[in-house]
């Protein structure tokens, strides 16, 4: 659900802990703090990308290759990942089948982000994901290639700062 004045966890350039701050503060003073993106991969290495609810505050209606959220205050970042996939799509990951990645520093100007990588393997039907309707729109497989193709395109796609190491990583 979205919530911009639930508290999410702050930190400094370093990502070392602050305070708990309000979403909507932080996005709009460049606070930086801490998210997790969850990609959905396939044994194709297709990734289930999902586009975004019109009534998203950033990237509305575009194509987004992860679900994910801000890490709450006081909030573990795997547990934050886990929580986050199974709000947006009804996947219930275990903790030990989500594959870190890495952790991103992504700066968007004012959106200062730590962002937590992980990759969620799952060969199940479309058909069985309950997709929360103030988040997700529809879901869709496409090929990793295709998806990095479109990591300029701002007018469709929401940013992606991790697909290159994705591309490094799960390219044949």
């Amino acid at each position: 659900m979205i919530n911009n004045q639930e508290l999410i966890f702050a930190v400094d350039e370093n990502n070392q802990p602050i305070e708990s701050v309000v979403r909507e503060k932080a996005h709009a003073e460049g606070i930086w703090h801490r998210g997790t993106d969850i990609i959905v991969m396939n044994d194709k290495n297709e990734i289930l990308c999902n586009k975004r609810s019109m009534l998203k505050v950033h990237s509305p209606g575009c194509w987004d290759p992860a679900f994910g959220g801000h890490c709450l205050a006081g909030q573990d970042i795997l547990e934050n990942a886990r929580q986050e996939l199974f709000e947006e799509s009804g996947l219930n990951a275990k903790p030990e089948d989500l594959e870190f990645v890495e952790t991103i520093k992504w700066d968007n100007g004012l959106n200062k982000e730590f962002r937590y990588v992980y990759v969620y393997r799952w060969e199940g039907d479309l058909k069985d994901l309950k997709l929360e309707k103030e988040e997700v729109d529809e879901v869709k497989w496409m090929d990793l290639k295709n998806v990095a193709a479109n990591k300029n395109n701002k007018a469709e796609w929401s940013p992606m700062p991790y697909i290159d190491l994705l591309i490094k990583r799960f390219s044949n």
